[in-house]
């Protein structure tokens, strides 16, 4: 949980330029709050953006990757979320739904990566159970790290995208980070979009092999 929080205060930071991270300060609490809520509404329009881009992100076989109660953006949806900031939504009726551990990528398979006291438990996620993998407004490149293998073996879609405000400040780090995925992409066998309303911008990536499967087993 303190380390989802210092993610979001650096982000924050680098979207505003604000170098004010004083939890003591009345003035920090205040303006922080208020950037969450702005980018929770604007991470709601993100999900019309992937809507209307054709991706497929709100199934039960779609998992967010890496994000907490702040940051998320599929609270409505029947997406699993893994996700170790589990202790942020502790207070929303979400507890089915979430996976406790983090998603990463070994020899181009999706493993889940619990730690417990002997170490580090990894298990392969099947793609019968989850075969879409999506995040946005990654932490860092390593957040997204061996995503582009993934889409390349055919056996996983993966989504990524960015939102904000078109006067922020990491605007163009955020973009250079998903040409950086884009560039490792094999095929083109994905969808591109960047869009603007008012003063908002989104951009995404994701795979097009979007086809539907029966999930017959979950993971818990």
């Amino acid at each position: 949980m303190e380390q989802y929080i210092k993610n979001l205060v650096e982000q924050f930071r680098s979207a505003t330029g604000n170098k004010n991270t004083d939890f003591n300060s009345e003035a920090f609490i205040t303006e922080f709050a208020e950037w969450i809520r702005s980018r929770q509404k604007i991470g709601k329009e993100y999900t019309y953006f992937l809507d209307y881009m054709g991706l497929r992100f709100a199934d039960k076989d779609c998992a967010e990757i890496g994000k907490g109660a702040f940051d998320t953006v599929v609270k409505p949806f029947d997406t699993k979320l893994i996700t170790p900031a589990t202790q942020s939504f502790e207070k929303l009726k979400m507890k089915d739904r979430i996976i406790t551990g983090n998603m990463r990528v070994y020899e181009g398979c999706p493993v889940l990566v619990r730690h417990n006291i002997k170490g580090n438990q990894l298990d392969q996620i099947p793609s019968d159970i989850i075969l879409t993998y999506i995040t946005q407004n990654p932490f860092s490149q390593s957040s997204i790290s061996g995503w582009e293998e993934l889409h390349n073996s055919g056996n996983n879609n993966i989504i990524v995208g960015i939102y904000g405000n078109v006067f922020d400040k990491d605007e163009e780090a955020k973009i250079k980070l998903i040409e950086s995925l884009k560039a490792k992409l094999s095929s083109d066998d994905f969808k591109e979009d960047y869009s603007t309303l008012d003063d908002k911008y989104f951009y995404a990536i994701g795979s097009k092999r979007m086809v539907k499967k029966l999930v017959k087993t979950r993971m818990r």
